[in-house]
């Protein structure tokens, strides 16, 4: 009888183990190539549509960041990640510092980030490939 109970002890105990291997945890430090928007064509269609040669973000573990591209000239900044909210500030002498909150998702070692202050019927959001 205690061979019995031993035995059930040690199967359960040894074939009910979680799988203590770790997740592999999210890093946005280093090179990310904008490489697709999610965008709409006005009417009921959304489509990813692939970028070539889009602009690159370098975060860096200081919490700043440097872009190789930009509409405006702002090239560098800092942010702050929040749980799933990216909040990336830009400085610029020209137009001084404005912030910009996105959601972040990652996905297929990919980041999908889309603003939450956009209002977009249509949905807009940008994947970055990591470098």
């Amino acid at each position: 009888m205690k061979k019995i109970i031993l035995l059930i002890f040690f199967t359960t105990v040894f074939c009910c183990t979680k799988n203590t291997e770790p997740e592999q945890e999210f890093n946005i430090v280093g090179e990310w190539q904008l490489i697709e928007v999610f965008i709409g064509n006005g009417g009921s269609q959304t489509l990813w549509t692939t970028i070539t040669d889009g602009f690159i973000y370098d975060f860096k573990i200081d919490g700043t960041f440097t872009r190789n591209k930009s509409n405006t000239n702002c090239l560098e900044g800092t942010y702050v990640l929040n749980n799933d909210i990216l909040t990336i500030t830009t400085t610029c002498s020209s137009i001084g510092s404005s912030s910009f909150p996105y959601k972040i998702r990652y996905e297929n070692g990919n980041i999908i980030l889309k603003p939450t202050q956009l209002f977009c019927i249509e949905g807009c959001s940008e994947k970055y490939k990591k470098l």
